[in-house]
Formats: structure tokens, C-alpha cells, sequence
């Protein structure tokens, strides 16, 4: 087995590892509603280029 198979093996034991550690949060039906009209309206209408870049800091 090469160096680079082992190397992607082991990646992907340690993500499953990280992703048992992430603890889940409840949120609120309010909370999870407000999120589902943010997302509709992202998709629906988009973020600029611009404004993105600005809110990422690139």
C-alpha cells in the first residue's frame, strides 16, 4: 500500500473521528424557521460577489 493510500486512510479515520466530536446544539422551532427564510431567500436572490468577499475578509 502506498504512502499516499495509508495518508488518505488515515485523513479519513480522523474526520470521522472530529466529526463524532462536534456536539450537536439544539436550536429553537423559532430559531429553525428564521434560518429556513434565510436560507430561501440566499437561494432564491443570491450574495453578491462583493458583499461576500467583505464578510469573509478576502
Amino acid at each position: 500500500m502506498s504512502t499516499d493510500t495509508e495518508l488518505l486512510k488515515v485523513n479519513d479515520k480522523i474526520e470521522l473521528i472530529e466529526a463524532g466530536l462536534i456536539r450537536e446544539e439544539e436550536i429553537s422551532e423559532e430559531e429553525a424557521k428564521e434560518l429556513d427564510r434565510l436560507a430561501d431567500e440566499t437561494r432564491k436572490n443570491g450574495i453578491p460577489w462583493e458583499k461576500l468577499k467583505a464578510e469573509l475578509g478576502l
